[in-house]
């Protein structure tokens, strides 16, 4: 709707007025216009600039959808509306990192939705690390990680290092990256790695990108680590530079997507081989990294899916704790603590302690008389805190809050608790390790993600495994009755004393070995070159999903959905020769060319050469996956009639094969090809179709979908699709699917 001129005018005067960086102004011009019953999208779209400029984000997100109400095609006002979603998300991560969990109550659903309908590449809704707190689910981080990873697309040929392989007699050279070189976990967990390295089978860079802040921690890292470089005054394409001209034979980067992370400097893959260990509990979706580094506990195989990177696995543990003395001897007193009662120590970041937590920890402490010990920055978030708590019905003086104190002074504190709680959303990562080395049994429920079950793996570690329980009711349970017998505690507590001088998770010069073989494998492991001109780690072979069924049995119908799913069937398609079928067949042409010189349509009822078939089939997948990668999928799928006749060989494939059927009588579809007007002797077309119809029944298949059912309830076949691909599908790719079967 066009605007009269005096609304004209001041929509004029509000752009100059922010250029001019009075955004105060440009509102107090706009918002009587849009008062008014104005409906010109630009005034909204200039309006919710001018509130974004100075970061009401959840007032400007308002302005640009009705900007977008009123012009569904005003791309600025979309990529407008993003940004807004962005700076929203982050400053509702930061209350919660602050104890304030009532924004992702207010906006929760909402980011998590524009997170889910957002599409293409570029920096996601929802930052990489966030995603935890907005309960993304496992594939969903997945593809936030690589929304987030593609932004760097315009410096991954930048440099493109030889092949460095370790030689036979010399020292292997790693690097470890890090801006955590300093008073920080990180530090506390490995600072005693860099002297039990053997430096006669490695030569260890500490590559740093952070302050130098003086403390014990740095100086003993700058000490034992044979080269120690600090990177923090380059930028990220010198820094790559001058990495790449050590010549390691692997990068350790310790950082992921943490904060204060240089992704920069990695995606210019500066060494052939890069592994992310330690420093970032998930995927970082990053084509520059080649391995991500677990173990069985806190990565079992069922989780690899979901993670861009080849999981490689540490014996024991992933982690080690380079443990030092507590400080001097104090009582509870000192520490605000009551004598007399049971002490639960939770000293979590406060982002970690979400309304499940709370939920929890409340119904422990109204079935007991104890108190609640957590890590506070201030006193705001300790009334935050107390607030939470205090809808539970618990008195906010049995919330006890634990400043920021030195690591020997928090190390001998922490002795004073009798049974430290882990969180469910993200498990106490080195906070578990401290509460373990000072002595006090952690309780941990592991969850299905990696964030959600390290400290279960931290546990086994430290040979106390008792504390990991199955589920929310008995980790209330398993608290309340230790709590009640104290004598347990007390056997936990003299088993982790013992354990401590051998258990994996304390010995940092075993740690060292295990460590150093991996490395050792890493550098060792064959490469292929991408198409990109990277070289990377061999991965396992993407999982492929073979639709069969006889012509005209409605095979291109569910091939369609599992592409709307995810699955990745090519992106140039053919029909058959001569044929007037349905446009959207999803038969790749490189496939139909394969198939027609193997077979020689259109009966299609013989081999010529079975061995020549699969290896040119197991080459055109191999293709296929390449580009499946660059497009960022997970599956293959490939589709056509005559496949059914190799149905008991395709499982010689070197890969995961999944077969799904369709189930059409042969008369029905004969009658629907001849209806469509196919071109073909009705003979040789119903011998073909009939052969493809027995080799199907007889083919070993996950799910058989009946014709037309499947395609009359397409909301159940969807369902029955994302089983069998074990993922659940986002929503909109979910509706696409749906929509493909109408």
């Amino acid at each position: 709707m066009a605007l009269n001129p005096q609304q004209n005018t001041h929509l004029q005067q509000a752009r100059q007025a922010r250029k001019l960086g009075d955004a105060k102004r440009a509102i107090a011009l706009l918002k009587p216009i849009v008062e008014q019953g104005c409906e010109n999208a630009e005034v909204f779209n200039t309006l919710g600039a001018a509130l974004l400029d100075r970061n009401q984000a959840s007032q400007a997100i308002a302005q640009f959808q009705a900007a977008l109400k009123r012009d569904a095609d005003f791309s600025i006002a979309r990529t407008n509306l993003q940004a807004a979603q962005r700076l929203l998300a982050n400053q509702v991560h930061r209350a919660a990192d602050g104890g304030d969990w009532q924004p992702v109550a207010q906006f929760g659903e909402s980011l998590l939705a524009a997170q889910r309908a957002f599409e293409g590449s570029g920096e996601p809704i929802i930052g990489p690390f966030s995603t935890l707190g907005f309960r993304l689910t496992p594939a969903e981080q997945l593809t936030a990680a690589r929304q987030n990873a593609a932004q760097f697309g315009d410096v991954l040929n930048e440099f493109v290092p030889p092949l460095s392989q370790a030689a036979d007699g010399r020292r292997l050279r790693v690097g470890y990256l890090s801006a955590d070189f300093r008073h920080n976990a990180m530090a506390h967990l490995i600072g005693d790695l860099f002297a039990a390295h053997d430096r006669d089978r490695i030569e260890v860079f500490a590559l740093s990108l952070g302050p130098n802040d003086g403390s014990l921690y740095r100086r003993c890292i700058e000490k034992h680590a044979e080269h120690f470089i600090d990177l923090r005054r380059f930028d990220d394409a010198t820094a790559a530079a001058k990495i790449r001209a050590l010549q390691l034979d692997l990068l350790v980067d310790l950082q992921g997507l943490a904060a204060n992370h240089r992704a920069g400097i990695l995606a210019r893959r500066p060494a052939a081989r890069q592994v992310t260990w330690l420093g970032y509990c998930l995927t970082t979706g990053a084509p520059w990294i080649d391995a991500y580094i677990g173990d069985s506990v806190a990565l079992p195989p069922q989780f690899e899916a979901h993670f861009s990177e080849r999981v490689l696995r540490v014996p024991d543990c992933y982690q080690i704790y380079s443990g030092e003395a507590p400080g001097p001897a104090t009582d509870r007193a000192t520490w605000g603590l009551p004598d007399e009662r049971p002490v639960l120590a939770a000293m979590h970041g406060l982002f970690k302690i979400d309304d499940l937590a709370v939920a929890l920890w409340s119904r422990i402490l109204r079935a007991t008389d104890a108190v609640l010990w957590v890590w506070v920055m201030e006193d705001g978030s300790l009334d935050r805190l107390r607030s939470r708590f205090a809808e539970h019905d618990i008195d906010p003086e049995r919330i006890v809050p634990a400043y920021s104190v030195d690591k020997p002074a928090h190390i001998e504190r922490l002795a004073h608790a009798d049974l430290c709680l882990d969180t469910l959303l993200c498990n106490g990562h080195t906070t578990t390790s401290d509460a373990l080395w000072a002595g006090v049994p952690v309780l941990t429920c592991p969850g299905d993600r990696f964030a959600q079950r390290v400290a279960a793996s931290l546990c086994r570690a430290a040979g106390l495994p008792d504390l990991i329980v199955n589920h929310a009711e008995q980790y209330v349970d398993t608290a309340v009755e230790l709590l009640k017998q104290p004598e347990r505690l007390a056997d936990l507590r003299a088993r982790l004393a013992q354990s401590k001088a051998s258990a994996p998770l304390f010995d940092v010069p075993a740690f060292a070995r295990k460590i150093e073989a991996l490395w050792a494998d890493c550098a060792r492991l064959p490469a292929s070159s991408g198409d990109d001109g990277k070289r990377r780690f061999e991965t396992a072979p993407l999982p492929l999903i073979v639709v069969l069924g006889q012509w005209r049995s409605g095979t291109s119908a569910l091939a369609g959905a599992l592409r709307a799913l995810g699955v990745y069937f090519g992106d140039d398609f053919a029909q058959l020769e001569g044929a007037t079928a349905h446009r959207d067949t999803w038969e790749d042409t490189a496939l139909l060319k394969l198939l027609w010189r193997s077979f020689g349509e259109p009966n299609m009822t013989r081999l010529r050469d079975e061995a020549r078939i699969l290896s040119d089939l197991s080459t055109y997948l191999n293709r296929l996956e390449r580009d499946a990668r660059k497009a960022g999928k997970h599956m293959i799928g490939v589709k056509h009639p005559a496949l059914a006749l190799l149905a008991d060989r395709l499982r010689d494939l070197d890969r995961p094969v999944t077969l799904l059927a369709t189930d059409r009588s042969v008369k029905d579809s004969l009658a629907s090809a001849q209806r469509i007007g196919w071109q073909v002797k009705t003979d040789a077309l119903l011998l073909g179709m009939q052969r493809q119809y027995d080799a199907t029944r007889q083919a070993e298949v996950a799910e058989c979908f009946d014709f037309p059912d499947f395609v009359a309830d397409p909301a159940a076949t969807v369902d029955r699709l994302s089983q069998v691909l074990t993922f659940s599908p986002q929503a909109h790719a979910h509706s696409a699917a749906m929509a493909s079967l109408k």
